[in-house]
């Protein structure tokens, strides 16, 4: 089926060096840090809030309140310190907004370009809960395996695999609580009714998000 061929991230690093790279960057206190970069094909920038820019590599700390562009043909994949997977297509731009220990919730701005995420062990309600915002609406997940895009004039959600992703655009929620269901929104516009994408709607999406090798 089309769904078996999204992303599992597959990532063979050992523990002690997951510790490694989780340790803060020097002057960097160890509650900024919201992942590690744990794969990079292309090119990637961070901008600090101060307005520091740095490229980004395998092994990168990303922290949180930093804003990261992807170049072209681009491909880049972190790991929040909740588990949480995410990967980033080209000309990507997102920011980690905020993150609460004690909720293990994560907070995103997506500026514009393609976004897939693996919020955590599926089918466990005790998963931490992610929450994207964009330009035209937002979207907040659970336990979830997810795609989203925030284009010109439009955003696109759908729901790969496991609970429920809940949709909202101009005041109006939607819920995508079956696999391969997606919505679209424009700007002032209630989402679309939820509707099963076809096969090569979903393909065309996984492209956005697949390394070179998947």
């Amino acid at each position: 089926m089309i769904h078996d061929r999204w992303l599992r991230p597959r990532i063979g690093i050992p523990l002690l060096v997951l510790l490694l790279l989780s340790l803060p960057a020097p002057g960097a206190l160890a509650q900024d840090v919201a992942g590690t970069v744990v794969r990079l094909h292309g090119a990637a920038m961070a901008l600090s809030p101060e307005g520091q820019a740095r490229a980004l590599n395998t092994g990168s700390e990303v922290l949180v309140g930093e804003q990261i562009t992807t170049d072209r043909d681009t491909r880049l994949r972190l790991r929040l310190i909740d588990g949480a997977v995410i990967t980033l297509g080209d000309h990507s731009t997102f920011t980690l907004a905020g993150y609460e220990p004690a909720s293990r919730g994560v907070v995103l701005d997506l500026l514009q370009g393609v976004f897939l995420g693996v919020t955590g062990l599926l089918d466990d309600d005790t998963s931490a809960p992610m929450t994207i915002n964009t330009p035209i609406g937002s979207f907040g997940v659970r336990g979830t395996t997810f795609w989203g895009r925030q284009g010109p004039g439009r955003m696109e959600v759908a729901l790969l695999e496991g609970g429920v992703v809940h949709v909202e655009g101009a005041g109006v929620q939607v819920e995508l609580d079956q696999p391969l269901l997606g919505t679209d929104v424009r700007p002032g516009e209630a989402p679309t009714p939820p509707m099963r994408w076809s096969d090569q709607r979903l393909e065309a999406s996984r492209l956005t998000v697949a390394f070179p090798d998947e």
